[in-house]
């Protein structure tokens, strides 16, 4: 499995040095395994664990492998989501956590336009 997730790393960053946001639909499902939903929050979260100004729309590829690396290769799905929800540090979830989720959704989602 660890070698099917490099040859997919390597296969997203061939040609180039960094990834922006609508890269991290193709990250998010076939790299980190988890539901596209979360692009965004996983992008900040790798623009903020690497130091990178929060304005960067491209996140530059060894940030993205350090992050791998250290954060999401060795756990659980479940474990990745958890982690992308809750503050840092934290072993629990409150509803505050879902306000950036919640607002990515409302406004990349067309159907939802009426609220």
């Amino acid at each position: 499995l660890k070698d099917e997730t490099e040859a997919e790393i390597q296969k997203l960053f061939a040609g180039k040095q960094d990834v922006n946001l609508e890269d991290f639909e193709v990250i998010c499902k076939n790299i980190c395994k988890i539901p596209k939903i979360f692009k965004k929050s996983l992008f900040d979260r790798i623009k903020k664990v690497g130091g990178l100004d929060e304005n960067a729309e491209k996140i530059p590829k060894q940030n993205f492998v350090n992050y791998w690396k250290t954060e999401y290769e060795m756990e659980s799905v479940s474990k990745r989501v958890f982690k992308l929800l809750a503050q840092p540090n934290t072993k629990y979830i409150v509803p505050d956590d879902f306000k950036s989720l919640f607002k990515y959704l409302l406004e990349s989602h067309p159907g939802l336009e009426f609220l």
